[in-house]
């Protein structure tokens, strides 16, 4: 796995403490590459003080280390890295990403596996706390969407809904992705194995986050952007309690707000039970929010007929 002078340039712009998504879109706007020289394009592009100063940090031997650091890591661990300038990157959150993120674009995308599986992808999500029932249910649908529609199961690994809903993926062989709330590499020093086997069964895990960063309050919302960018096919909801301390709701819930904003369809388990103080939006399935389903006749009597070409 080789990484080009673009590749390497860009990280090492990417991985300075500062400089962040607008800096670097600005950069490709101007120059629409970032091979060659990127010292000598630092001083066409800022003030002479600031260009010297992120000159000077750039070529320390410190960041030097760290950026070499970096790339053996992802070389070790196969993680690709796609820029948002990339063919990759903009095939894998398509067109409606700016509806999300606006002009804060993540910078970067790190994936691990068969990246390609994304186009046939179907969300699951629900709550951590999961009931019995409700662990049973995701799992079950995960299972039958695989099995029967050969869709690609997307959640974001968490332990309760999530974890289950890739472990029905994962019962029929087929393929499942995790979209992590914390960098790629970081999430290896917990879960290799259950990541191991994700990718293993023709799987992908994707992260937007630098590849050694922690999780945070901030990741994981953050996180549920890409979830509903890659609800090609649908977004199916199954336990999601309102937070205490969350006029948003949950998790699950914020991902389903992103997903009608993009116009996804969504989907409610027919035991899903809305909060209260959600309920007006959650239960106006007629006006066509949600759809109710569950498996009693089977995956395609909710979903339909998928169409893989969207």
């Amino acid at each position: 796995m080789s990484f080009s002078e673009e590749l390497e340039n860009f990280l090492t712009l990417y991985l300075v403490k500062g400089v962040g998504s607008i800096f670097l879109q600005k950069y490709w706007e101007v120059f629409k590459t970032f091979e060659g020289d990127i010292s000598k394009n630092l001083h066409r592009l800022l003030p002479k003080k600031k260009a010297q100063a992120l000159e000077k940090l750039i070529k320390s031997s410190q960041h030097r280390k760290e950026v070499f650091k970096l790339i053996e890591l992802l070389k070790k661990e196969r993680i690709k890295v796609f820029p948002f300038f990339s063919e990759e990157y903009k095939s894998l959150l398509g067109k409606d990403v700016k509806t999300l993120f606006n002009k804060a674009l993540s910078p970067a995308l790190f994936v691990k596996g068969d990246w390609k599986k994304a186009n046939k992808g179907f969300v699951i999500v629900g709550t951590r706390r999961a009931t019995d029932y409700g662990k049973e249910k995701a799992f079950k649908f995960a299972h039958s969407l695989v099995k029967n529609l050969g869709l690609t199961i997307i959640s974001g690994g968490a332990v309760g809904i999530d974890q289950s809903a890739h472990r029905g993926a994962l019962s029929v062989n087929g393929p499942t992705g995790v979209i992590l709330g914390e960098g790629l590499l970081e999430a290896l020093k917990t879960k290799r194995e259950f990541l191991t086997e994700v990718e293993q069964k023709g799987g992908f895990i994707l992260s937007h986050f630098p590849p050694l960063a922690k999780g945070s309050k901030w990741t994981f919302p953050e996180r549920n952007k890409i979830l509903a960018l890659l609800a090609r096919l649908g977004c199916l909801i199954v336990e999601a309690p309102k937070k205490n301390n969350s006029q948003k709701g949950s998790g699950a819930l914020i991902t389903a707000d992103y997903c009608h904003r993009l116009g996804r369809k969504i989907f409610v388990h027919i035991g899903f039970a809305p909060p209260p103080q959600l309920s007006r939006k959650y239960r106006a399935f007629g006006k066509g929010y949600c759809k109710i389903c569950s498996l009693r006749r089977g995956a395609n009597s909710f979903i339909g007929k998928p169409n893989f070409g969207v």
